[in-house]
Protein backbone atom coordinates (compact mmCIF):
# COMPACT_ATOMS: atom_id res chain seq x y z
CA UNK A 1 0.00 0.00 0.00
CA UNK A 2 1.25 3.43 -0.92
CA UNK A 3 2.15 5.26 2.32
CA UNK A 4 0.63 8.52 1.03
CA UNK A 5 -2.77 6.85 0.90
CA UNK A 6 -2.72 5.58 4.51
CA UNK A 7 -5.12 8.22 5.89
CA UNK A 8 -7.37 7.82 2.86
CA UNK A 9 -7.66 4.04 3.29
CA UNK A 10 -8.02 4.40 7.07
CA UNK A 11 -11.00 6.70 6.52
CA UNK A 12 -12.60 4.06 4.27
CA UNK A 13 -12.13 1.57 7.11
CA UNK A 14 -13.69 3.96 9.61
CA UNK A 15 -16.68 4.55 7.33
CA UNK A 16 -17.05 0.78 6.92
CA UNK A 17 -17.11 0.23 10.68
CA UNK A 18 -19.74 2.98 10.93
CA UNK A 19 -21.90 1.10 8.43
CA UNK A 20 -21.66 3.81 5.76
CA UNK A 21 -19.98 1.77 3.01
CA UNK A 22 -21.29 -0.72 0.45
CA UNK A 23 -18.69 -2.77 -1.36
CA UNK A 24 -18.74 -4.24 -4.82
CA UNK A 25 -20.35 -3.26 -8.09
CA UNK A 26 -23.81 -4.70 -7.41
CA UNK A 27 -24.29 -3.01 -4.03
CA UNK A 28 -22.76 0.25 -5.23
CA UNK A 29 -25.16 0.37 -8.18
CA UNK A 30 -28.09 -0.34 -5.88
CA UNK A 31 -27.11 2.53 -3.57
CA UNK A 32 -26.62 4.90 -6.49
CA UNK A 33 -29.98 4.06 -8.01
CA UNK A 34 -31.75 4.51 -4.68
CA UNK A 35 -30.17 7.95 -4.21
CA UNK A 36 -28.18 6.99 -1.11
CA UNK A 37 -24.73 7.06 -2.75
CA UNK A 38 -22.58 10.11 -1.96
CA UNK A 39 -19.21 9.02 -3.37
CA UNK A 40 -17.79 6.04 -5.24
CA UNK A 41 -14.17 4.97 -5.02
CA UNK A 42 -13.30 2.88 -8.07
CA UNK A 43 -10.22 0.67 -8.37
CA UNK A 44 -7.73 1.54 -11.10
CA UNK A 45 -7.58 -2.11 -12.15
CA UNK A 46 -11.35 -2.69 -12.33
CA UNK A 47 -12.61 -4.39 -15.48
CA UNK A 48 -13.81 -2.20 -18.33
CA UNK A 49 -17.37 -3.47 -17.99
CA UNK A 50 -17.62 -2.78 -14.26
CA UNK A 51 -15.95 0.60 -14.63
CA UNK A 52 -18.35 1.60 -17.38
CA UNK A 53 -21.41 0.58 -15.33
CA UNK A 54 -20.23 2.49 -12.27
CA UNK A 55 -19.16 5.59 -14.19
CA UNK A 56 -22.45 5.73 -16.12
CA UNK A 57 -24.49 5.37 -12.91
CA UNK A 58 -22.44 8.04 -11.14
CA UNK A 59 -22.81 10.42 -14.06
CA UNK A 60 -26.56 9.97 -14.30
CA UNK A 61 -27.06 10.33 -10.53
CA UNK A 62 -24.53 13.21 -10.15
CA UNK A 63 -22.29 11.32 -7.72
CA UNK A 64 -18.53 12.02 -7.69
CA UNK A 65 -16.07 9.21 -8.46
CA UNK A 66 -12.50 8.83 -7.27
CA UNK A 67 -10.30 6.38 -9.14
CA UNK A 68 -7.62 5.26 -6.70
CA UNK A 69 -5.79 2.16 -5.63
CA UNK A 70 -6.12 -1.42 -6.70
CA UNK A 71 -8.99 -3.82 -6.09
CA UNK A 72 -6.91 -5.47 -3.38
CA UNK A 73 -6.15 -2.17 -1.60
CA UNK A 74 -9.76 -0.98 -1.71
CA UNK A 75 -11.08 -4.33 -0.51
CA UNK A 76 -8.54 -4.48 2.30
CA UNK A 77 -9.43 -0.94 3.42
CA UNK A 78 -13.11 -1.94 3.59
CA UNK A 79 -12.27 -5.10 5.56
CA UNK A 80 -12.98 -7.45 2.69
CA UNK A 81 -11.24 -9.22 -0.15
CA UNK A 82 -10.73 -7.66 -3.58
CA UNK A 83 -13.47 -5.19 -4.47
CA UNK A 84 -14.00 -3.24 -7.68
CA UNK A 85 -15.43 -0.27 -5.83
CA UNK A 86 -16.88 1.04 -2.61
CA UNK A 87 -19.84 3.36 -2.32
CA UNK A 88 -19.88 5.83 0.58
CA UNK A 89 -23.42 6.50 1.81
CA UNK A 90 -22.69 9.34 4.24
CA UNK A 91 -22.10 12.92 3.08
CA UNK A 92 -19.55 13.74 5.80
CA UNK A 93 -17.42 10.67 5.14
CA UNK A 94 -17.67 11.39 1.40
CA UNK A 95 -16.51 14.98 1.83
CA UNK A 96 -13.65 13.94 4.13
CA UNK A 97 -12.48 11.30 1.65
CA UNK A 98 -12.59 13.79 -1.23
CA UNK A 99 -10.55 16.28 0.82
CA UNK A 100 -7.99 13.62 1.75
CA UNK A 101 -7.71 12.51 -1.89
CA UNK A 102 -7.28 16.10 -3.09
CA UNK A 103 -4.45 16.55 -0.59
CA UNK A 104 -2.49 13.60 -2.03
Amino acid sequence: MNPDYKKFYSMIGLATRAGKVRTGTFLALRELRSGRGCLVILAKDASDGSSKKILNACTSHHVPVITAGTMEEIGHAAGDQERTCVCITDERFAQTLMNLFDAL
